[in-house]
């Protein structure tokens, strides 16, 4: 045995390095800190998810009264708050996924790992899914900002409407289209960093064969 090395890995410190021989047959998992990261970012992002998702969620439903209540006379597409209604509706329970998933990683439970991964593969789906159905109500979007503006410009401020105008007058519904688009396929591929730099550390062989040993050197009851 390497000198320096413990005895016992069930005895062993975090901050030891790893034990990986044949008289012990296995890793001892306690002495990686990746899922105390991994952990406390999936735990984050569920949480601040879960908030965005529920804000979009209200201003799908609320949206035109408050932009009302400013002078923006205008009713949001049909297609975008079915789309804001659905991706929230998915969303938000993925979010429950991957903060409980988050918690079990920091506490080095197996299901933890499978509950990040349940959670990756479906933001993936979703996110492929928004892009296109982003595509096919690219159309209506463009109207609607640009029904937002012309609203705007009939405001009872003379400067407001202005300003506004001036924007208006530069409106191109072409290249909105246009930037509409690639906007959609940067937040396509925004989206699914994550998802993927998620899915690619949990089925590595070294974390597989790390998650797959949390538990096994408990004290039996």
């Amino acid at each position: 045995m390497m000198r320096g090395m413990p005895s016992d890995p069930t005895n062993a410190s975090p901050t030891d390095p790893y034990v990986h021989t044949a008289e012990f047959g296995e890793v001892s998992s306690a002495r990686s800190r990746w899922p105390i990261v991994l952990g406390s970012l999936c735990l984050a992002y569920g949480v601040i998810g879960m908030c965005v998702q529920g804000g979009s969620i209200l201003f799908a439903n609320f949206g035109g009264s408050l932009l009302k209540a400013q002078g923006v006379d205008i009713e949001m597409p049909p297609e975008m708050v079915l789309a804001m209604n659905v991706q929230g509706a998915v969303l938000v329970p993925l979010g429950v996924i991957l903060s409980l998933g988050g918690v079990l990683l920091l506490m080095r439970r197996r299901v933890g790992a499978k509950l990040v991964l349940v959670w990756a593969a479906a933001r993936v789906c979703m996110a492929v899914a928004g892009l296109i159905w982003g595509m096919m109500t690219v159309d209506a979007t463009v109207d609607y900002s640009r029904g937002i503006l012309e609203s705007m410009a009939r405001s009872s401020n003379p400067e407001m409407a202005k300003a506004v105008q001036s924007e208006l007058d530069k409106f191109d519904a072409v290249k909105a289209r246009s930037d509409g688009i690639r906007n959609l396929v940067l937040a396509t591929l925004g989206f699914s960093i994550l998802p993927c730099v998620v899915g690619f550390m949990l089925t590595s062989t070294k974390r597989r064969a790390e998650v797959a040993a949390w538990g096994l050197n408990a004290p039996s009851a």
